[in-house]
């Protein structure tokens, strides 16, 4: 059959189909197919066909099989179809196109209708406000399956492809396709606020939302209010929203996510999902993948008292740290092919402006097991990349994997708290802190993990604290500061310090190791700042116990470095490191001392001189010298027991009072032929 150009002054453009009347004990039953549908209108609804009445006592039932309902108009709700009053509509293999209202473009379902949408195309169908494809409202339930399409349908406030509202439910599965809508705030789909009372539910299985966008607000592929919401095998691909949540954004809504992948999404602020206003994220079995967003994170914006939790399906652990042994088996792996294979949630290549490429957090409660997170970038390396922390956040993180981001793995702010084991952090480049950085206010405490060939372009290579720090049974191998503190970089202020029964492998202060120019504790550097003044007691709050160091590298402190200041009355102590060991003689500086603290000026002592030119004779050649602390250890940058110093003409040295001056470089200081009596002794503060 063909309805086409009818218009009616009420509801119903083409079809009017109410319920039986009040005598009859039988539902209505409508069965309609092979029909067109097209260019109807209403004044007020159902512009191509209006279902149920006001007057029913009993139950409509339509099923509607391949029909073509387009370029319908209704001046209030539903441009295609209205189905009312515990209505039943089934529609099946059919399209509805390009119809138009004021909300519920294509399809509006009001007051407890039920309605299912298998392998149908909603397309190009428009609401001047709610509702651009299809609008739920008034405890009315959709269903959308069997490969439907919900595409290219636009709205002026919410909802450019689907609308739920008051106690709804929606459920979208098997391969259904939610595409290129557009709305003010939740570009594919959106649900309207609601109430602690009248809360809406989600359910997502085995479909995709892609390309959608919210063009003002918050969004792109969903918005999300007061609803309990259930994604299961979902992609949520290249959606973008103006202001906040490219992909997802939830306020007062508990969201499940099982088996997911969030790609290629962008926002002002949480370029993948943003969680706030006291919400609940669990993910796990999940990719959150190159989103970006300018401000707060690429990744997952979550804040205003809401909350994560990422873990397993069984609430297992997921490839827990064993060991340096077992990190270098790892590396070994090809994890090209599936690295996020055994990880609850795996987050990579997100990037924000500013803030955090991944994460950002600002409330308390979030638990984060068997994270994989790597290649995640901010604007420059003075950005977080992996999780941000602030306003009093609290985070959990166990048993997780954090590999080759740009900027700090993780910044704690303004009182925030992070409790972390088991977790490995490689390869990060940032300003300071490459894998942590603590302010003042804020609390780490660190245990059974590994810090790995990380790099400060400042100071601490893995850790930059002034807030409290609890580090117990960690290993730093491999880390880098270009300035002081190989590992680790602590200022010494009024909070609490704890290292104990950690190991420093091959770590570096300095900017070049080929060429030791600058650069103070290898391991680590402690940093008395004049605001300690002479409180010894925040000294007395700093325990470093069971240490072992090996192999590290410094100009000053192959070990550690300690800063004093000199105009202090009463110059602080460094305090005492317990029950500490050096593995062999392989910790190395140029200067200072090797393997304890640089604090002292430096001496350069001319052994005697080993042929028959006196010391007071202009020389031209080498001369052997041992560099050494003002204990008499020997620092010298291969430790051995000596190093050449070359008298040569030069204008890099001055002269003062018949004295030589010069930095020294790599252990070797470089001469000009000056006259030397008395066996030319130098000393100087350390770098001279």
């Amino acid at each position: 059959m063909n309805f086409t150009g009818n218009t009616a002054n009420g509801t119903g453009g083409a079809i009017y189909f109410m319920g039986p009347s009040p005598e009859m004990e039988e539902d209505a039953r409508l069965r309609l197919a092979h029909s067109i549908l097209q260019r109807n209108s209403a004044d007020r609804h159902g512009g191509g066909a209006a279902l149920s009445d006001d007057k029913s006592s009993g139950l409509v039932y339509a099923e509607l099989n391949s029909n073509l309902i387009k370029d319908n108009r209704a001046d209030a709700y539903g441009g295609g179809i209205m189905a009312s009053l515990r209505a039943r509509v089934d529609i099946f293999e059919s399209v509805l196109q390009h119809n138009a209202a004021q909300s519920g473009g294509g399809l509006y379902l009001d007051i407890m209708t039920k309605a299912a949408i298998f392998g149908t195309l909603v397309e190009g169908n428009s609401a001047s406000l709610y509702g651009g494809g299809i609008f739920v409202n008034n405890e009315a339930a959709l269903e959308v399956a069997m490969d439907s399409k919900v595409a290219e349908n636009s709205c002026g406030m919410m909802g450019g492809g689907i609308l739920g509202s008051r106690e709804t439910s929606i459920c979208i599965t098997n391969g259904t396709l939610v595409e290129s809508n557009k709305a003010r705030e939740g570009g594919g789909l959106a649900f309207l606020s609601g109430s602690e009372s009248t809360v809406n539910t989600l359910l997502v299985k085995g479909s995709t939302f892609s390309r959608n966008m919210a063009e003002l607000y918050a969004g792109g592929g969903m918005s999300i209010d007061f609803t309990s919401v259930e994604l299961v095998n979902v992609s949520l691909l290249e959606n973008s929203a103006a202001y906040i949540g490219g992909a997802v954004a939830s306020i007062h809504s508990v969201i499940r996510a099982s088996g997911c992948l969030v790609q290629g999404n962008y926002a002002f602020a949480g370029g993948g999902i943003a969680v706030w206003f006291e919400g609940f994220l669990e993910m796990n079995a999940s990719r959150i993948l190159n989103n970006t967003a300018k401000d707060g994170a690429g990744g997952l914006l979550i804040y205003n008292g809401s909350k994560t939790l990422f873990q397993l399906p069984d609430g297992g652990e997921a490839n827990n740290f064993t060991g340096i042994t077992w990190w270098d088996t790892l590396l070994e792996e090809d994890l090209a092919d599936d690295w996020c294979e055994g990880y609850s949630v795996c987050i990579e290549g997100n990037q924000a402006s500013h803030g955090a490429g991944a994460i950002f957090h600002s409330s308390v409660g979030n638990v984060l097991h068997g994270i994989a997170v790597t290649g995640n970038v901010g604007s420059d390396s003075s950005k977080t990349a992996v999780m941000h922390l602030e306003d009093g956040a609290q985070v959990e993180v166990r048993g997780s994997r954090f590999m080759e981001n740009v900027g700090s793995a993780f910044d704690l702010m303004e009182g925030s708290a992070l409790t972390m084991s088991d977790t490995v952090i490689a390869n990060h480049v940032a300003h300071s802190g490459a894998a942590l950085r603590v302010d003042k206010s804020s609390t780490a405490a660190v245990s059974n993990s590994l810090f790995r060939n990380s790099e400060a372009l400042m100071d601490g290579g893995a850790v930059h604290a002034a807030g409290n720090l609890s580090l117990v049974g960690t290993q730093f191998v491999g880390n880098r500061a270009r300035r002081n503190g190989g590992a680790l970089f602590l200022e010494l202020r009024q909070q609490t310090t704890e290292v104990s029964g950690c190991t420093f492998e091959r770590n570096a202060a300095t900017a070049d190791p080929s060429e030791l120019i600058s650069g103070n504790g290898g391991v680590m550097f402690l940093d008395a700042p004049m605001a300690v003044g002479n409180d010894s007691a925040a000294m007395g709050r700093t325990h470093l116990n069971g240490l072992s160091f090996e192999g590290n590298l410094a100009v000053k402190g192959g070990a550690v470095g300690f800063w004093q200041p000199q105009s202090l009355e009463a110059t602080p102590q460094p305090p005492p490191c317990v029950d500490c060991k050096t593995i062999g003689d392989s910790n190395v500086a140029a200067y200072g001392t090797a393997e304890g603290w640089a604090t002292q000026a430096v001496h350069l002592e001319v052994d005697p001189v080993q042929d028959e030119e006196a010391s007071s004779v202009r020389v031209q050649h080498a001369i052997a010298v041992r560099i050494t602390d003002a204990s008499g250890a020997t620092v010298t940058v291969d430790n051995t027991s000596m190093v050449q110093i070359h008298f040569k003409n030069s204008e890099e040295c001055t002269i003062q009072e018949g004295i030589t001056v010069i930095q020294a470089v790599k252990g070797v200081a470089v001469f000009s032929g000056n006259t030397s009596t008395g066996g030319l002794i130098l000393k100087g503060n350390p770098g001279t």
